[in-house]
């Protein structure tokens, strides 16, 4: 268990901020990066997440 324990604190410290921004791209490549901020938090979740 301390294996992935350190890779996960390694991707963390390498860069968060990136993995955090791919999965929300992710998880709304139907909207541009641009909407996202000007849509409020509530209409996220209301997209379906199945996908």
């Amino acid at each position: 268990q301390q294996q992935p324990q350190q890779l996960q604190q390694l991707l963390q410290q390498q860069r968060p901020r990136q993995q955090v921004l791919l999965l929300l791209q992710r998880q709304q490549l139907l909207l541009p990066p641009r909407q996202q901020p000007l849509l409020p938090p509530r209409q996220q979740q209301q997209l379906p997440q199945r996908q």
